[in-house]
């Protein structure tokens, strides 16, 4: 009922706006005890030329699918993988999953890609791109458009899209979210289509920058995103000039000229030979100057100084008419803000010396500004605060530590185990006491006032506090020496609990509780048991010889998997197929290690907080010493 109710709360109540981002929840066996009814199999056939590496991944195959409870086959023969649920399978819907992997694995998807789709929130998508497009030599053009020049467009679409793509052959494999995978597959449907993928890409990266403004999220982002036009454009070559027709006309087109009637209008026709001569000449002439004309013009270009902007400013109207009023209240104005500004420069200066206070610690003394004080007391009550805090929750970690560890081994070794707390706890006090007292001459060393015995006490205190912080530097010491200290009294201590293990019941009880809190068994080592009359010598008979092996039922380890066997431990056992090599059911580390172990974590958690309680502290007295 407990599970169900927790199953319940996570359930969102109203309406989801990013079903996205919603967690899919985890199916466990739990969920399925009972397995399926029936066998499900899916097989798919892979080509030729993957058969080599499928015969070298394939133990990795079926180790994977192994941990899933499903059966996996490769016939080599047929060319075919096939994949079967067993009767442990408990996840219904794996047997799809491991589907998609060898229908992956078949398009040439490596094995290290196509295992990540057993996850939850991981699918595929495989596109079929070969008849999208029916002329070949468009198809491969396109294909190869997806890819980009060395591979940078289909690198750029698995960054933005979070997916693996693969183009192989006439389909298009992509194996990431689900979200990606519809993503992936408008680019590539796209693109089949004549759409260049840098439009859809563009899109994307556009969309991924207006997702992180949290104004733009809920608005309509077709503005911002690019438009692409279609444009249709024949394949017919149109020519250069297009002759314009001419309007229809019933009548034939006028006779053309001759030659000789071209000269009759022009007059040619009636001169002589060396006159024609000297008018052909006389025209080449004229060309020849007109082109020396223009290369004269091209060359000059060069000397010719560019028009440089005037730098001179125009001149303001001298004659201008003043206005003799106007220029009266401008000065009468003038002289009125020089008599308040003086006002307020003599009220800013006696307003300054009051604000002035005088700091005296000991016998230096500083003046500070009234600002500078009220900035200043702010921080240190701030650092106050916080080292009051960090104190209060240091004295708390010493309690706690006392009671547990301190407890367990103060029950074998008297008062060792009130060293650590103590080695935490007392300098935090003085550190306590000390920081009170600051805060109290925090706010009585301010003012206007010389107090000698004030400001004695004050300078006395920040000394002792800046020996109490050599003080606690020497304690991490003691602390370090102390949690790798060789510990003698503590294993003496175990032992003599054990040997009063049968005659004494608190001694009993002690060490059923050390070594059931600890998961340990003797002192080093578990047959230190073997050893102690610890068993009642009634109930020694039918429980085999002493060097068989007994230990007390607290030595019994929560970590085995197999019931508990606690007495003739060195005898296998047929009851429950016991060996004493395999399945060991006590616990094999001894007491004494695993309270060494322990003190050592714990004694670095204490030198990791007192050296941050250090630094606290150098801070606080940095800022009492500089007001």
């Amino acid at each position: 009922m407990g599970e169900s109710s927790d199953e319940d709360t996570q359930k969102p109540s109203g309406p989801i706006e990013n079903a996205w981002e919603m967690k899919i929840p985890e199916f466990k066996p739990e969920h399925n005890p009972h397995g399926l009814l029936e066998e499900s199999s899916f097989a798919t056939l892979f080509p030729q030329y993957r058969e080599q590496y499928l015969r070298q991944v394939w133990p990795l195959v079926q180790k994977t699918l192994g941990e899933l409870h499903i059966k996996a086959e490769l016939d080599v023969v047929e060319g075919s993988m096939t994949v079967k649920t067993t009767r442990k399978t408990w996840d219904p819907y794996i047997i799809i999953k491991a589907r998609d992997m060898i229908k992956l694995m078949s398009r040439s998807v490596p094995f290290e890609q196509a295992k990540r789709v057993l996850n939850d929130d991981t699918g595929c998508d495989i596109i079929k791109i070969g008849k999208l497009t029916r002329n070949k030599e468009k198809f491969v053009k396109r294909r190869q458009r997806l890819i980009g020049p060395n591979g940078c467009t289909l690198k750029s679409i698995e960054l933005l899209t979070s997916c693996y793509v693969l183009v192989q052959g006439q389909t298009v494999s992509a194996l990431g979210p689900y979200k990606g995978l519809q993503q992936v597959r408008k680019i590539v449907e796209d693109t089949m289509k004549n759409v260049h993928p840098i439009y859809n890409i563009k899109a994307l990266m556009i969309k991924k920058e207006l997702a992180k403004d949290p104004k733009l999220r809920n608005e309509n982002w077709d503005r911002f995103l690019p438009k692409f036009v279609n444009q249709n454009i024949s394949k017919r070559k149109q020519p250069k000039k297009k002759k314009e027709k001419k309007a229809y006309t019933p009548f034939p087109p006028p006779q053309t000229e001759r030659k000789i009637d071209k000269e009759l209008a022009s007059g040619e026709y009636f001169l002589n030979k060396e006159q024609k001569r000297q008018k052909k000449q006389k025209e080449i002439n004229e060309k020849h100057a007109a082109a020396a004309k223009k290369r004269e013009e091209k060359r000059n270009e060069a000397f010719i100084p560019p028009e440089e902007p005037s730098t001179s400013r125009q001149s303001s109207n001298v004659n201008s008419k003043v206005d003799i009023g106007a220029l009266k209240e401008k000065i009468a104005k003038a002289r009125k803000g020089t008599k308040l500004f003086n006002k307020q420069k003599k009220m800013s200066d006696e307003s300054e010396s009051y604000q002035k206070l005088v700091v005296r610690y000991g016998f230096l003394v500083r003046v500070v500004e009234f600002r500078s004080i009220k900035l200043i007391t702010t921080f240190l009550i701030l650092l106050l605060v916080i080292d009051l805090f960090f104190s209060c929750k240091l004295f708390v970690s010493a309690i706690q530590i006392r009671s547990h560890l301190g407890y367990f081994i103060n029950m074998v070794s008297s008062g060792d185990g009130d060293t650590l707390p103590s080695l935490q706890a007392v300098p935090v006090l003085f550190f306590f006491v000390t920081n009170v007292v600051m805060s109290f001459f925090l706010f009585s060393a301010f003012d206007n006032f010389e107090r000698s015995s004030l400001n004695r006490l004050m300078f006395f205190t920040i000394l002792f506090g800046a020996i109490l912080l050599l003080v606690v530097f020497i304690i991490i010491i003691c602390v370090i020496s102390h949690a790798y200290s060789a510990h003698e009294s503590l294993h003496d201590g175990i032992v003599t609990a054990m040997n009063h293990y049968l005659n004494n019941t608190a001694y009993k009880s002690q060490i059923d509780r050390l070594q059931i809190e600890f998961q340990c068994c003797g002192s080093k080592k578990y047959d230190e048991w073997y050893t102690v009359k610890w068993l009642d010598p009634t109930l020694r008979e039918g429980s085999g010889a002493l060097a068989d092996g007994n230990t007390p039922f607290s030595c019994c380890s929560m970590k085995s998997l197999s019931p508990c066997v606690h007495h003739n431990i060195e005898v296998t056992g047929k009851a429950y197929l016991y060996t004493p090599e395999f399945n060991l059911s006590v616990s094999t580390r001894g007491c004494y290690e695993m309270i060494r172990d322990k003190k050592k974590a714990i004694g670095w958690g204490i030198v990791g907080n007192l050296c941050l309680f250090l630094l606290l502290e150098v801070a606080l007295h940095n800022c009492n010493n500089q007001p």
